[in-house]
């Protein structure tokens, strides 16, 4: 996203994530508060990755409040920030539930002292304003996985900025793609690897 969005600085032609972690904004989407998904990473756990991120402040315990977010202040729930990790944004079919974000709660002190740090783009990519910019895109979510939800949103925020993107989704917990024990993850490998070989040759059918 910095390279791309300066004219000056080579350009990135290709990004391959896998089930990557993409805003710190709302710790509370449906995939970061299904237990079903603490196979390898709870929400605490990626609350506390987040927080090494965004540094020390005044709060006793930032990766709780993160959890519930009360990190963010009620008024910068109400603004379009929200709105970009609201589940209204998931690809369509995806998601059957009921989910709405608590916008009443929230820290102002503490949000004061984080606020650059959680809407900057470089940390939280899903709030990125030129995300038109970014380039071409192979991202891959799995089912099991605090992180599906970003994944998702992330790819519908491309796919209408116009990215080209290529969107694999698998039946696996987070971390086992790069486990040879199961066939799952040799499969999702095979895939992905496909993927960028036929992104760099497109004319190879091999």
């Amino acid at each position: 996203m910095m390279l791309n969005s300066n004219a000056q600085l080579p350009n990135v032609v290709y990004q391959v994530l896998i089930y990557p972690a993409l805003q710190a904004f709302n710790l509370q989407l449906p995939s970061y508060t299904d237990t079903n998904n603490y196979y390898t990473n709870t929400n605490l756990d990626m609350a506390k990755f987040w927080s090494h991120y965004i540094g020390p402040t005044s709060h006793p315990n930032l990766p709780e409040a993160m959890t519930q977010n009360l990190h963010v202040s009620p008024e910068i729930k109400k603004t379009h920030f929200s709105d970009l990790v609201d589940v209204k944004n998931f690809p369509e079919n995806y998601y059957s539930g009921t989910w709405e974000m608590d916008k009443e709660s929230g820290n102002e002190t503490l949000w004061s002292e984080i606020e650059f740090q959680v809407i900057n783009p470089y940390l939280s990519p899903l709030l990125g304003h030129e995300i038109e910019k970014v380039p071409a895109a192979l991202v891959v979510t799995v089912q099991y996985d605090v992180l599906r939800d970003d994944g998702m949103l992330y790819v519908e925020r491309l796919r209408k900025a116009g990215v080209d993107v290529v969107h694999r989704h698998y039946p696996i917990f987070h971390g086992l793609i790069v486990s040879n024990e199961f066939e799952g993850s040799r499969k999702a490998r095979k895939e992905i690897f496909q993927e960028i070989k036929l992104f760099f040759h497109p004319d190879n059918t091999e």
